[in-house]
């Protein structure tokens, strides 16, 4: 078209019709400026039938991919060319806008009168808006794979016009909070009662995965090996069948004894919706004491006396090497202490069966009993028996020249 040729784009009418019709100018020396139509030459185009002058929609917002959470309200926008009083919004988590499948729908309760928000003012170009309140509901989307578009209502002359999100695509996403493990001091015992595992979900997640890492988790450079440390899949609202209050999940705390454990939840549609205990849990093992057993009815003051026992649990970790105690009563109540601590990992040689050398408890005084007297420990005695390998030492108070109890005792083992 020549310059100057009108644009009908704000036109709503749907019975408009277009005429060519050549022009010539029968006084061109004289009035340069001055043209007559050559009616005879007309060409009639769409004589005997309507031609219907569209507007035009484009989403602004979002474009490119964008991550937005369910209970959040995010800001979509459009601008519009042409007559078009109000839109309604759409979202699809799949990309498919067939509202009879369900793939596809509308977002606006009412029509969105686009005179109802625009920036900067309201006029062709400018960018309308609706804010979208993305209740907990919502459909989500597995990762970045919805859109949105705008499609025109008012007049309906213009239904069939769409303002579609190109380029790029949203993603949609839920929020998970793990409330137990969490915080510290969270101490569970290999072989002793299940776990309840709980978490809070937000937004229409639909399953979950548990794992576990034994080596700090996320938060401690860790990993979450799967499937060797998947504890569970299934429903994020109702949890593990038999556990409640749901959601919950009961863990049934297995051989892995160490201190950096963490809990892992995650959405199985989307990688990226996770929690994680938010501290180290310690899974610690248990003790056997297998003598003196039952069949044990006294034992002779001076002769030596083994106190055997097996640690349950893989011990191993690096690390990670707990201690155990030894306590004793006169009265049977167990419940003086023995200052003796062993390692509890199989790399001691402690472990996993030590050795507690002829123990005589007095009230006052400790006797330790050696099979070969060291040179440190010869002469050391307060008339017990120094030559014979026995060392006696004080509990309330520690004899002039005697060296301390712990060496002499290490090198007589």
């Amino acid at each position: 078209m020549e310059p100057g040729f009108r644009g009908y784009s704000d036109l709503e009418s749907t019975d408009q019709r277009v005429r060519v019709v050549q022009f010539y100018n029968t006084t061109p020396a004289t009035d340069p400026d001055s043209f007559t139509a050559e009616e005879v030459g007309a060409i009639l185009i769409g004589t005997g039938s309507q031609i219907k002058i569209k507007g035009k929609l484009a989403v602004t917002r979002p474009t490119n991919d964008l991550s937005w959470d369910a209970g959040s309200t995010e800001r979509i926008k459009w601008t519009k060319n042409g007559d078009i009083h109000a839109v309604n919004v759409y979202y699809s988590p799949l990309e498919i806008f067939s509202e009879n499948s369900g793939t596809g729908y509308k977002i606006n309760t009412t029509a969105v009168n686009v005179a109802d928000g625009c920036e900067p003012g309201c006029k062709d170009g400018s960018d309308y808006f609706f804010d979208w309140n993305i209740v907990g509901a919502t459909p989500l989307t597995a990762g970045y794979a919805g859109r949105i578009r705008v499609k025109a209502v008012d007049p309906g002359s213009q239904a069939t016009v769409i303002g579609a999100q190109n380029p790029g695509h949203i993603e949609v996403k839920g929020s998970l909070t793990m409330d137990a493990p969490t915080g510290s001091g969270v101490a569970l015992r290999y072989g002793g009662p299940v776990y309840k595992i709980r978490w809070t979900p937000y937004g229409a997640i639909q399953t979950v995965k548990l794992h576990y890492s034994t080596n700090g988790g996320a938060a401690g450079g860790g990993t979450y090996p799967d499937p060797d440390n998947l504890l569970w899949t299934g429903s994020a609202t109702d949890g593990q069948i038999g556990c409640s209050p749901s959601p919950c999940y009961q863990w049934t705390i297995p051989d892995k004894i160490g201190n950096q454990v963490r809990v892992r939840i995650m959405d199985v549609n989307n990688s990226i919706v996770k929690a994680e205990s938010s501290q180290n849990v310690e899974i610690y093992g248990s003790l056997i004491l297998d003598k003196p057993d039952g069949t044990v009815t006294h034992v002779f003051v001076g002769d030596p006396y083994d106190v055997k026992w097996t640690p349950t649990g893989t011990y191993g970790t690096a690390g990670y090497c707990p201690l155990v105690e030894f306590h004793y009563d006169t009265s049977g109540a167990a419940g003086s202490e023995i200052p003796e601590l062993r390692r509890q990992c199989p790399r001691r040689r402690a472990i996993p069966r030590a050795v507690f050398r002829d123990v005589f408890l007095g009230s006052s005084r400790s006797y330790w009993r050696c099979g070969k007297v060291p040179r440190s420990c010869e002469g050391l005695s307060d008339g017990s028996g120094g030559d014979d390998g026995r060392y006696v030492q004080d509990r309330r108070e520690d004899h002039a020249g005697h060296e301390p109890r712990e060496r002499c005792d290490m090198e007589c083992r």
